[in-house]
């Protein structure tokens, strides 16, 4: 515990109860960062040389294993039809819609660019989003449209005994708070007629994609994808590796499943969504494809009876994983964005962050407020913390008379300085539950940073002019380990093997913010600096500045 002074007569010996508390505390530390950031960001990759074939395409670097799940599936490689496009334009997205499946392809993302100021383009993959396909069919169906409108597409197509009619309408929505449009796509999908012959439907849902970029604990790559499904009340995700067949293999055993809610393939900031509006609860199955950067999966409809008709409903969203745009096309899309354990707390954080944005339109401002009022609301955990620490200091001359005392006679000791504690209302726990209770809110904060759309290219002031990327000098970083060395001075740690580990904290905090987005640093920094101001505060009174001058000599 962080204040006791070392036992039997203060001997230092490096091997100490204290110390190995601190050593262990630190290498939890970092091996819970280590397993955060491989699950948040993925490892690097070396991709295999891919054979060409005659027509210049990249054939697959190994086949799926005989015994895979999904060895069946990868001859379902689609072949190319000629289909009717028409242009679609609805102010937050510009493409095309196929009369191939009556999908959506080639999406131009308004208003957000690449790093690079490229445009962000959704739905490249060799088979459009949210097409339309018959169960066991290897190409979408051919619909010849019937309407064509700017909010409104429908289409028909022909079968033995059946036809096929699908609609799309699109419903647009204006958040007044924040100034954000979006659109959701409500798709329905009919089948009329003699059903006796007829397999259900697939919806398909997929995109072209990359192998995630080299990186690192310390560098960690923001470029990946990934898959999102809801099936039976949970979550499941996995990023999309493509260099790596047994990965693939492991992530069709995962995802491929029953009654499915939602699926989604997503980038960190952008996702491609669709929620389940049915009477009847889909599967869902990936495919392999042979090209290495396709990604395909399906949503699969079948009749539990031969009526004269079968109907599939879907909402659809295409754009920014933004938690009030993803929530208006439909509630269970909010979930496509990962806050991690605590995402309760996410809201409240989120509501924060663009309500200090609304007043100040700077979301580095917005951190700033939304981190000094965090911390002023975990504040009375805090003061409680300090008291818990200001009696342990107090009673410490006590305690170490009694160890010293009873040194012969654990039991006995143990008893005597329960006693103590107990008569002076001391509480050995009391300076860390505290610290524990405010976890759930920072480690939440950390997620909310970390994955909001608001903070994506959006400058600060100065030299930071993307909030989501790392500051391009590293000042912040440095500033946080200066603040963060100031702090310490002002903690006291009357064990001197634990002070030595600790000090060494800021620049290992340091060296993890270094390739973090500056957003996450500026935001350490500032509740860095709130706390030396709380502590300094807490030090006005002359018998807590006492013992913490007492308990630093």
């Amino acid at each position: 515990m962080l204040g006791q002074t070392p036992q039997q007569g203060g001997n230092a010996n490096f091997l100490d109860r204290g110390t190995m508390i601190a050593l262990i505390a630190i290498g939890l530390t970092w091996a819970g960062w280590s397993y955060y950031m491989e699950r948040t960001y993925p490892q690097p990759t070396v991709p295999a040389t891919a054979p060409v074939s005659a027509q210049g395409q990249a054939e697959a670097t190994a086949p799926i294993p005989a015994s895979s799940p999904t060895a069946a599936a990868a001859a379902e490689i689609p072949a190319p039809i000629v289909a009717e496009k028409f242009p679609l334009d609805t102010g937050t997205l510009k493409g095309e819609i196929t009369s191939a499946g009556l999908g959506l392809s080639q999406l131009t993302v308004a208003q957000y660019k690449t790093r690079q100021d490229e445009p962000i383009v959704l739905g490249a993959g060799q088979e459009a989003l949210f097409g339309t396909w018959l169960v066991g069919e290897k190409t979408p169906i051919a619909f010849s449209f019937t309407e064509r409108q700017a909010e409104l597409i429908q289409g028909r197509a022909s079968f033995a005994g059946y036809e096929v009619f699908k609609r799309i309408a699109i419903k647009k929505h204006s958040h007044a708070s924040s100034g954000v449009e979006s659109v959701a796509f409500e798709i329905e999908t009919e089948a009329r007629g003699d059903l006796s012959q007829f397999p259900g439907f697939r919806m398909s849902i997929g995109d072209k994609v990359q192998p995630p970029a080299a990186s690192s604990i310390f560098a960690p790559s923001y470029d990946y994808y990934d898959w999102y499904v809801r099936h039976e009340g949970k979550d499941s995700r996995s990023i999309i590796d493509t260099t790596h067949p047994e990965s693939l293999a492991k992530m069709y055993e995962t995802l491929n499943t029953k009654s499915v809610t939602a699926a989604a393939i997503s980038s960190h900031y952008f996702t491609a969504a669709l929620a389940d509006r049915s009477p009847v609860l889909p599967n869902f199955a990936l495919v392999p494809l042979q090209a290495q950067d396709q990604a395909l999966g399906f949503l699969e409809y079948k009749p539990i009876n031969r009526d004269q008709s079968f109907v599939v409903r879907n909402i659809a969203y295409i754009g920014p994983k933004n938690t009030k745009t993803l929530a208006a096309a439909d509630a269970e899309l909010k979930r496509v964005i990962d806050f991690g354990f605590f995402g309760m707390f996410a809201d409240p954080l989120l509501w924060l962050l663009r309500f200090f944005h609304g007043i100040f339109n700077n979301w580095g401002i917005a951190i700033i407020g939304m981190t000094l009022v965090v911390r002023v609301l975990v504040l009375p955990f805090n003061y409680y913390s300090y008291k818990s620490m200001k009696v342990m200091q107090e009673i410490q001359p006590q305690m170490t008379s009694l160890r010293e005392k009873y040194k012969d006679n654990p039991q006995r000791m143990n008893e005597e300085v329960m006693k103590l504690m107990k008569d002076k209302g001391a509480n050995p726990l009391g300076g860390c539950l505290p610290m524990l209770l405010q976890l759930p809110v920072f480690f939440a904060l950390y997620q909310v940073l970390a994955q909001s759309i608001e903070l994506y290219r959006a400058p600060f002031m100065l030299w930071i002019t993307d909030l989501s990327s790392k500051d391009p000098f590293y000042v912040l970083p440095v500033l946080m380990a200066i603040a963060m060395f100031f702090q310490q001075k002002l903690t006291p740690i009357s064990d001197p093997q634990q002070a030595k580990i600790l000090k060494w904290m800021p620049l290992i905090f340091a060296i993890f913010m270094i390739a973090l987005p500056s957003g996450l640093a500026l935001y350490i920094l500032i509740s860095t600096l709130f706390g030396i101001a709380q502590q300094k505060a807490f030090m006005r009174d002359p018998k807590a500045a006492q013992a913490m001058k007492a308990a630093q000599a």
